[in-house]
This record gives structure tokens, sequence and C-alpha cells, in this order.
């Protein structure tokens, strides 16, 4: 149980003919997640608890996921971490670079105002970086950033 715990955190159901509490206590406290005695009689209630295992892991996994990452082709952004790679390299970038990088992958293919940019990165005291943005854009097209990870 300890082997299969430090490889992954997938649901772990045990099925075994001995059921005394015992058992299923040192089970459970190794790290399993539910313990069912098998027989015949007990294939449904089996199938359904490993149902309901399958369905609380993949519910509570996939909140997590989609929170913390955003991934488009080979660029990798964590947001909890303020990484970013591309081709599997770490490139820093300032923060409003982060904010805006992170808006745009989040949503590949959207067209945005300046506005809508501007409070997305820069929130409601936008008017005090006026310019930032359009100074980000046209170093880009010039090619003079070292990340030209946005095609315009």
């Amino acid at each position: 149980m300890e082997l299969i715990r430090g490889l992954t955190k997938a649901p772990v159901l045990v099925v075994n003919r001995r059921y005394d509490s015992t058992t299923k206590t040192v089970a459970i406290k190794a790290g399993a997640d539910e313990y069912i005695k098998w027989t015949e009689n007990y294939l449904e209630e089996t199938i359904a608890s490993g149902l309901a295992l399958i369905r609380r892991y993949t519910e509570l996994n996939q909140t997590k996921q989609s929170s913390n990452t955003i991934s488009r082709g080979t660029l990798f952004i964590n947001v909890d971490y303020h990484k970013v790679f591309v081709n599997s390299q770490e490139i820093d970038f300032s923060r409003y670079e982060f904010k805006l990088l992170c808006v745009l992958a989040a949503s590949p293919g959207r067209v945005f105002t300046n506005e809508q940019l501007y409070l997305d990165v820069w929130g409601e005291d936008y008017i005090r970086y006026e310019r930032q943005l359009e100074k980000q854009l046209k170093l880009q097209k010039r090619g003079e950033l070292s990340y030209p990870l946005i095609r315009i």
C-alpha cells in the first residue's frame, strides 16, 4: 500500500474475502480509500463503490488542474508558481507580461479590445500604465523580445 501511495494519489479499493475490522482498519490506515468484502453476492456493491471513488477522484483533480496550468502547443504556464516554459525552456516574465500572456493563452483565437486587456492585466488602475500594452505589442512586432510567443 505504501508503494502505491508513493506512486499515485489515485483511489485504492481493497476487495478481500476476509473481512474483519482489524484487517479493514490496517488497510485504511495504510492508505486504502475503501475496503469491501468480496463474494459473488457483493459484486454490485463493489462496482458501485469503485465508481464512486473514481467519480470523487476525477471531480477533485479536474478542478485543481484546470485552474493551475495553461498549455498550448509548446507553451506551458504554471499560474500558481508564475512559471512559463516554451520548448521545455523556462522563460522569465515581468508581472504584467505574465498576466498578459496568461490572458491571451487562456483564450486562443479570441479578439480583445484594448480596454479589456488593460482591465484584465493592469486592473482598475490601468490609467497609470497608459501605453504599456502598445509598447509590449510594438516590441513584439519588431521582434525585439527574447520570447516571440504572440503572433500579431
